[in-house]
């Protein structure tokens, strides 16, 4: 057989690497297909199929596998009988127990018995360990046309074909070429001068492992006298044509094409990425062939269990820029977050460990870029975050600037209940603070860039120092003792308004801190209905009996403030 090689492809170094990586692909690690569990009440079956060939320099018989089931084989193969039932001797022709679904030949040289009447009969035979099971017997007669039958030939789309024999009765204008018993095609051919050899192209349009059987068939009609002329099995070979895109992300997937490519996870067709070889697929993940491959650029091709095929360009990685990076805000705390922009670290997966300052930092990605990254406890200074793995590493231009939180003032105030105290420092918008005054309880800060401010909470009046805190992003609180000191007020009740009125009307209260009071009336409390903390509003109760004037009286805790006006009740 002569065969002409792709012209996309290059081959230099098939014939140096076949055997390397046939011996790789004893070694290659991937993932399982998943077998479908075989049904043991199934039968298995087969059938007998015609001659592919029978001449008297050969005799091809062929079977066919339909349906394999649990039990074990033990053989398999044709028995042959010469004549039409001329004999009850059968010659056995055994092809051992590695059997697979699909089509099955056997070429033999005619035995005498069957030269002599120039007839036989066959069947195909599969025994297991619980039968022994038969296909139809099919009858045979010999050609008298000499050909050189060719089994087990392996070729890729568009690949010639030659083939020896007597063709000097063999005439376009009588025979016509064809492939494929089920679904014939007609292929041309050539015969050349000498009437010895015959070539012919295998068409495309069949997928990788697909065996044709070529055959030439008379134009008036298969007679006795003017049979079908056997002369090779091919099985189609696949072929990969190389890639559009050289330059991938690590958890990209690979789209490649080609010509006659099989069924995913054929057995005998792989993608070379590397040093190594995986099972077609249709798509791909690079990550899954790389990640034990130290490397940044890998050589891609194929092996098609005949040739090994090297494409002339590599797969590379892609990488992010030092520059890719953006920093979004001048500073960060330790064990906080900053706000950056530029990279997409799931494409880098190849370089899973994050660090700042020499200790670990983590990425997170947001579907809009507003993303962050995270860093641990670090002295104050000047940063680049940095991404490593066994063979790459990315280290930003732009540094990430640390800076401990610092309280810049340290004056007196004081105030009543809610009023605002304002804490000078290098504070972050965005981030949350809290506030600790003396030893009574936390109170969130509402912070803008270099300052937070505080409501006096409701605690006992008096001096009391503030302290600052955070809690940083790995759940570590950061305290800042302050030199910051606030006296806290009691609420003081100076007026009321109107001054009468009825069951069921609002009065407004006017003092300082009033709102952390309770408000009574007599000995009813009345029902706080809003206002602010400096003129909370309270409901008289439409059920009060009494009328009249009445003092207005605040609580606070254990002590009491009276409005010096009267409230009259009318």
């Amino acid at each position: 057989m002569k065969s002409t090689p792709p012209s996309k492809v290059n081959k230099s170094q098939g014939k140096t690497l076949g055997l390397y990586f046939l011996i790789l692909m004893i070694c290659f690690s991937c993932k399982k297909s998943e077998q479908p569990t075989p049904v043991e009440n199934q039968p298995l079956k087969l059938e007998t199929i015609g001659v592919d060939a029978a001449n008297r320099k050969s005799i091809v018989f062929a079977g066919r596998v339909l349906y394999l089931n649990g039990e074990k084989i033990k053989d398999h193969g044709f028995v042959l009988k010469s004549g039409f039932g001329t004999s009850n001797a059968e010659k056995k022709y055994s092809l051992g127990t590695t059997i697979q679904i699909g089509k099955v030949l056997k070429k033999i040289e005619p035995p005498a018995e069957v030269l002599e009447t120039g007839r036989g009969e066959y069947r195909f035979y599969i025994e297991t360990d619980k039968s022994t099971y038969y296909g139809e017997t099919v009858r045979f007669q010999l050609s008298n046309v000499f050909i050189d039958y060719q089994t087990g030939l392996l070729a890729t789309a568009g690949e010639t074909i030659t083939v020896s024999g007597d063709f000097k009765d063999v005439k376009k204008e009588n025979y016509k070429l064809r492939c494929d018993y089920n679904s014939p095609i007609e292929i041309d051919y050539n015969i050349d001068a000498t009437k010895k050899k015959i070539t012919f192209a295998v068409p495309g349009g069949y997928r990788h492992g697909v065996n044709l059987s070529f055959y030439l068939s008379p134009i008036q009609g298969v007679t006795n006298l003017n049979s079908d002329i056997g002369l090779a099995s091919v099985s189609i070979l696949g072929t990969l044509t190389p890639p559009t895109q050289y330059n991938y992300n690590y958890n990209d997937y690979l789209r490649l094409s080609g010509v006659g490519l099989p069924p995913d996870r054929a057995s005998s067709f792989y993608v070379i990425i590397g040093d190594k070889l995986f099972p077609y697929y249709q798509e791909l993940l690079l990550s899954d062939m790389i990640y034990d491959q130290p490397k940044m650029a890998y050589r891609i091709g194929y092996y098609n269990g005949r040739d090994t095929v090297i494409f002339d360009k590599k797969i590379t990685l892609n990488t992010p820029k030092a520059t890719d990076l953006a920093i979004r805000r001048s500073f960060v705390h330790p064990g906080r977050s900053i706000p950056v922009t530029g990279i997409i670290p799931y494409n880098y997966s190849f370089m899973p460990t994050m660090s700042v300052g020499g200790k670990s930092a983590s990425y997170y990605a947001t579907w809009n870029g507003d993303d962050k990254i995270t860093i641990s406890d670090l002295p104050d200074g000047n940063y680049p975050f940095i991404m490593e793995g066994p063979f790459a590493r990315f280290e930003s231009k732009e540094k990430i600037v640390v800076k401990s939180l610092k309280i810049t003032g340290a004056s007196s105030s004081k105030g009543y209940y809610g009023a605002q105290i304002k804490i000078p420092g290098n504070f972050i918008a965005g981030d949350h603070y809290y506030a600790r005054l003396g030893d009574q309880g936390d109170e969130s800060l509402q912070v803008s860039n270099g300052s937070a401010t505080l409501d006096i909470p409701n605690i006992k009046p008096g001096k009391v120092k503030i302290t600052v805190m955070y809690n940083d992003d790995h759940g570590k609180q950061h305290v800042f003792p302050t030199e910051h000191q606030v006296e806290v007020l009691a609420p003081i009740f100076d007026d009321l308004y109107p001054k009468s009125g009825k069951p069921g009307d609002v009065i407004t209260l006017k003092g300082k801190g009033l709102a952390y009071c309770a408000i009574f009336m007599g000995g009813v409390r009345l029902i706080s209905v809003g206002g602010t903390i400096d003129e909370p509003q309270v409901f008289i109760p439409r059920d009060a009996i009494f009328k009249g004037k009445v003092r207005i009286s605040a609580q606070y805790k254990t002590d009491w403030i009276e409005c010096k006006e009267a409230f009259e009740l009318l």
